[in-house]
């Protein structure tokens, strides 16, 4: 029996041991955990899962109804995974749940994010919830989200992260990614490669259902102002790049409800926010961005957003790796965008140290993050771009709650 959240919480990330999903589908049904009664929509994708997510359930929201969304990893808290209506679940309910829920979690040997996914489903059962969106975590196929039956399947994208365990090509992501597709239920997907869409369309084809790909208008400016299926969109202070997500969030709304929700559609994508995503603060008249581009498309994403945010304004990177990501590049397209880059450690065991920067060159280094950040407040002229690991802008994102000078821009 846990008597704080920090304790449970670390009890759930304390947890390595994994099952099969078949395996784990058992246990739900020997607990007799009725999760397929929730209306289910099912994301996953190399990059912008959770950001579209958060635009669906804001344009369901917009629309009167209530949502839960199952998300990972976290920014804040650990709470961050499981919401209502966009917000955590509060740390007594989560404190009650894992501690209702400990003894089956043991008596199983569940993962964390396996505990996570049985925790997220007694708390939604338990809600007078309208639908529930879930993301998905590594792949799809073997993912242990991938044992609902949801009304819609989303693809986000296809790229190169996690190439090693879900490759080794392209074409062997896309099948695991497809592997969330279901007998009979429709699919929604970003526009990708013919040859991803090949794969993707033979997936379908064998489960009886059809592929709807979104296309993604042309925005080149501020404030992201866009026409699509009919419907004039603007999307709030945002990465360029959420233009994608949102077109294609757009299209799953219109695939599952016809031109019913257009109203909430334009008003839900206008509030649409995700934290750690092209995320805007100020200290005192400058501009400092948090975003979480760990992998090159994500990378390649973000530089054109800020290269047409910021205009010619210098700006200076503060970034941060785990030593499994393909830093060296990632670092480079940052020196070739022109911005200024030091790396920074953080506190992970597979973070980048300083004997890693003998494989990069023009890369100055920071011990903690908090020294980068008191050199740039000395410079007023220059923008400031705190990137990488997801793990480390959840650490940033905590000491910017902590400086009462840093604040959201509004």
């Amino acid at each position: 029996m846990f008597v704080h959240i920090k304790e449970a919480c670390a009890f759930l990330e304390g947890r390595r041991h994994k099952t099969t999903l078949a395996r784990f589908k058992e246990i739900l049904d020997e607990i007799g955990l009725p999760y397929q009664r929730l209306k289910m929509i099912h994301v996953a994708g190399t990059n912008g899962k959770g950001s579209t997510v958060n635009d669906l359930a804001c344009i369901l929201m917009a629309a009167g109804y209530h949502v839960g969304t199952f998300t990972s990893p976290y920014i804040l808290s650990h709470n961050d995974r499981i919401c209502i209506d966009r917000q955590p679940i509060a740390d007594d309910v989560f404190l009650d749940l894992i501690n209702t829920w400990q003894p089956t979690i043991e008596k199983y040997g569940l993962s964390m994010f396996e505990s996570d996914i049985l925790l997220m489903f007694a708390y939604f059962l338990s809600q007078p919830l309208d639908y529930v969106i879930i993301e998905a975590g590594i792949g799809g196929l073997n993912d242990k989200t991938n044992l609902i039956t949801p009304i819609a399947s989303v693809i986000t994208n296809i790229g190169h992260d996690h190439l090693a365990s879900l490759g080794p090509t392209l074409e062997d992501v896309a099948r695991q990614k497809g592997g969330i597709i279901k007998e009979g239920v429709p699919v929604f997907c970003g526009r990708m490669p013919e040859a991803l869409m090949a794969v993707l369309d033979e997936m379908a084809h064998q489960k009886k259902t059809v592929i709807h790909y979104s296309d993604l208008p042309e925005v080149t400016q501020y404030p992201i102002d866009f026409h699509y299926r009919g419907l004039d969109i603007r999307l709030g202070d945002v990465g360029m790049y959420q233009v994608a997500n949102a077109s294609l969030a757009i299209d799953v709304v219109l695939g599952l409800w016809s031109h019913a929700l257009d109203a909430a559609i334009i008003s839900g994508l206008r509030m649409a926010h995700w934290p750690g995503r092209f995320e805007h603060f100020t200290y005192q008249g400058q501009d400092l961005f948090l975003d979480g581009a760990h992998n090159r498309e994500a990378m390649t994403a973000l530089i054109q957003t800020v290269k047409q945010r910021v205009g010619e304004h210098p700006v200076e990177v503060i970034y941060a790796a785990l030593r499994d990501k393909d830093y060296v590049r990632m670092a480079k397209m940052l020196q070739e965008a022109g911005f200024t880059v030091r790396v920074c450690h953080f506190d992970d065991e597979r973070a980048l140290r300083a004997t890693d920067l003998s494989r990069l060159s023009g890369v100055a280094y920071l011990d903690r993050v908090e020294t980068g950040l008191k050199q740039w407040k000395q410079d007023p002229k220059t923008v400031l771009l705190v990137t990488g690991s997801l793990h480390f802008i959840s650490y940033v994102r905590h000491l910017f709650d902590k400086d009462t000078q840093i604040k959201v821009s509004s």
